[in-house]
């Protein structure tokens, strides 16, 4: 009978711990995708840069500039993997920078 009591404590304490590890590996995800996110981005505003006159509306080095503008795409790929409370912002935010992009904004709009 104490075999079956501590068989069943141990699953029942196993089965209330699952949710705190999924939370856990969940906010670990959510930290790697807003790495990935911030780094995309801050390499994207630099290419962009290289690629823009300062005062913008002409490409010096296309290369520069798709790079940017892949970067940029990547960004968004991630964005449904941030936190849910950032993902409109994020989101908001990743198309006002494709727009600046495909309108060759200045670089200083971009950062």
């Amino acid at each position: 009978m104490r075999t079956v009591l501590i068989r069943k404590l141990a699953l029942l304490l196993i089965l209330a711990s699952a949710p705190a590890v999924q939370l856990t590996a969940q906010a670990t995800d959510s930290l790697s995708a807003s790495r990935r996110v911030v780094a995309a981005a801050s390499l994207a505003a630099m290419e962009y840069a290289l690629g823009v006159e300062p005062a913008g509306g002409r490409v010096t080095l296309p290369e520069d500039v798709d790079e940017a503008k892949l970067l940029i795409d990547q960004a968004r790929h991630d964005v449904p993997l941030l936190q849910a409370a950032a993902r409109p912002a994020a989101d908001s935010l990743f198309a006002r920078i494709a727009g600046g992009l495909q309108r060759l904004a200045t670089p200083a709009d971009l950062r």
